[in-house]
């Protein structure tokens, strides 16, 4: 009973709220038309308590400017976010409310702005503080425990900080795309808040600063935050997530129709990956009148999984939603189906065929009834561990797939146990390399949640990267394969994300694990992409371990010559001393803050 009191309390309390902020906007605007209080209900009802509880009425001005960018998001054809740049103070000294002009400086989509001269809560000339939080740098107040504490929070107050709010559609690494961009405009990410609609979009609210190192004649200022962001987020494929190289840009702005689009994704491969072997092209497309769908396996937000049959053959069949998809989308798909019909390797998953037409638009693959080893690993069986044999020969199916991905210039990304799948005759295969970047069935493992436990550091930071980045997450994967655990699994993704990156956090070595194998597992999750070895260096290294064992086992030596070691990379390959705990850097952590670190992490600065 009093649990039900408490809800009803809170609800009414809610309610208050939302009343309160309608009252305060209608006098804002002027307008107090039943249609404009019903969009700010609905608007306010579709976003989490924990947005609701900071938006009281002081903020309605900030409640108009989201409701404008989030409106326009939904109007567009969902290609580019919208974002709204705004100066503001930290601390006791900010005024509430919007800016002077009521939002700041607008870009992306074209967003509706209150007229000039609207009223507004901030006193004139004065900056608006934070929508959400009061960040306070709190690893640089610990730096000098000398100094006078209010004389540097109020240098902090004194310093440059601008909110920038981002509205797009909720899509896998919307976080990770949108602090890239900041970073590449100069600027330093001192906090974040991340919101998701009901209706599935999503607002994100960044507060940031110049780097250190920019010149005083140099400082930003709304205008040009908002023109650099403006020309920086079409670096970016928001429809899949991906930053464009030079040629993928060119070729982005040249889509006019989704012929041409398709024409141009299946000519260059997609995302830049170059050609490969045409091979014999049998995979026709599927003639729907054969295709029995049968369980469901999984949803998500543009598509859903199910076992069935194909020809009697047993087969999984991923449904597009054609009806979630733009052009962009489609043409995407349709490339990445063109590669996928060209790629034949016993590790790699096999295509059976697609429906590339709407509306009913699928994927055909190869049915995997071992599930993914992370399944595989968790059987009661190898509760005292997978024998060593059997261990080998998965780290050998994962690498001996890598190795003809990468050879074919195809960069997965996403190495984890739940993409590495278990075919009926034992053999591993690489899986969700291509087109489950587009479909997204579910999305709950992006970047922005557990895949951060596999990330190599360098795609974390936002840094360039190689195939090697593939290296560093198969490690991971040798590690989860060995103990049957989550990576890090005492800590949150973005802990064990700013561990990677700035302490040279790594999962503990096995005290059981063979020298051998824990040497490869460390060199292939060096801190620095260039120290690790390639795909081809592994597989010997694999390969003559295997040798040596399988020479053991015989009671011969006729394999021990195989076995030499082979030298990994241009780091030693040595085991360092096994660590104390899980999670205990391999290396001499560096002193740093969590919230320095994040800072350090989202801005692609690389640590020194």
């Amino acid at each position: 009973m009093m649990r039900n009191d408490r809800g009803s309390r809170d609800h009414a309390a809610s309610k208050r709220r939302i009343d309160e902020v309608v009252r305060v906007l209608g006098e804002l605007t002027g307008d107090s038309s039943k249609e404009f209080a019903t969009d700010v209900r609905h608007h306010m009802k579709s976003m989490p308590e924990r947005y609701r509880s900071d938006m009281m009425a002081d903020r309605a001005g900030d409640v108009l400017m989201h409701m404008n960018l989030l409106r326009s998001v939904r109007e567009s054809d969902g290609k580019l976010p919208a974002f709204n740049v705004r100066r503001v103070v930290m601390g006791a000294g900010a005024a509430g409310g919007a800016d002077e002009d009521g939002s700041g400086h607008s870009g992306g989509i074209a967003i509706e702005s209150p007229e000039p001269g609207t009223p507004q809560l901030a006193e004139p000339g004065s900056l608006g503080r934070p929508t959400f939080g009061s960040y306070t740098d709190i690893s640089s107040l610990v730096k000098s425990p000398s100094d006078d504490l209010s004389e540097l929070m109020a240098e902090q107050e004194r310093a440059q900080r601008f909110e920038i709010t981002f509205a797009d559609r909720d899509r896998p690494r919307r976080l990770h795309l949108m602090s890239r961009c900041l970073g590449e405009v100069g600027l330093d990410i001192c906090e974040a808040h991340a919101f998701s609609t009901n209706d599935r979009y999503l607002l994100n609210v960044f507060i940031a600063s110049p780097f250190d190192d920019v010149d005083a004649g140099d400082a930003p200022t709304e205008n040009s935050i908002t023109a650099a962001l403006e020309e920086e987020i079409r670096n970016v494929d928001w429809v899949i997530g991906r930053v464009l190289t030079a040629a993928q840009k060119a070729q982005m702005d040249g889509v006019r129709s989704l012929e041409a689009g398709a024409a141009a994704m299946a000519l260059n491969g997609g995302d830049g990956r170059g050609s490969l072997d045409n091979g014999d092209d049998h995979h026709a497309e599927i003639d729907m009148s054969k295709l029995v769908k049968g369980q469901l396996i999984a949803s998500g937000t543009f598509g859903r999984l199910h076992r069935g049959t194909y020809r009697g053959k047993e087969v999984a069949i991923k449904y597009l939603k054609a009806q979630e998809l733009n052009e962009t989308q489609m043409a995407e798909f349709k490339g990445e189906v063109a590669i996928m019909k060209q790629v034949h390797h016993p590790n790699v998953l096999r295509l059976v065929g697609a429906k590339t037409d709407p509306p009913e638009m699928c994927i055909v693959t190869e049915f995997m009834p071992g599930g993914s080893i992370s399944t595989f690993r968790r059987q009661s069986k190898f509760s005292k561990g997978v024998p060593l044999g059997l261990y080998v020969k998965i780290c050998l199916d994962i690498a001996r797939g890598m190795q003809y991905l990468h050879q074919h210039n195809i960069t997965h990304r996403d190495i984890k146990g739940a993409n590495l799948l278990v075919a009926e005759d034992g053999a591993v295969r690489v899986a969700d390399f291509g087109v489950a970047r587009v479909i997204d069935m579910g999305g709950t493992m992006t970047a922005e949640t557990g895949t951060y436990r596999w990330m190599a550091p360098e795609i974390i930071s936002h840094q360039a990267y190689d195939v090697r980045c593939d290296v560093y997450s198969f490690a991971v994967v040798m590690w989860e394969l060995w103990t049957g655990k989550v990576p890090y699994s005492t800590l949150t993704p973005m802990q064990a994300a700013v561990g990677v990156v700035q302490r040279g956090l790594r999962p503990q070595i096995p005290a059981d694990m063979p020298q051998e194998l824990a040497a490869i597992m460390v060199a292939c999750w060096a801190q620095k992409p260039e120290a690790r070895p390639l795909f081809d260096n592994v597989l010997q290294q694999l390969e003559a371990f295997n040798a040596r064992v399988a020479a053991e086992r015989t009671g011969t030596n006729e394999a021990k010559t195989a076995a030499a070691p082979v030298q990994l990379s241009g780091e030693s390959a040595a085991v360092p001393r096994v660590a104390g705990s899980v999670g205990e850097p391999a290396a001499k952590p560096k002193k740093a803050g969590v919230l320095g670190g994040l800072k350090r992490m989202f801005s692609g600065k690389e640590s020194k």
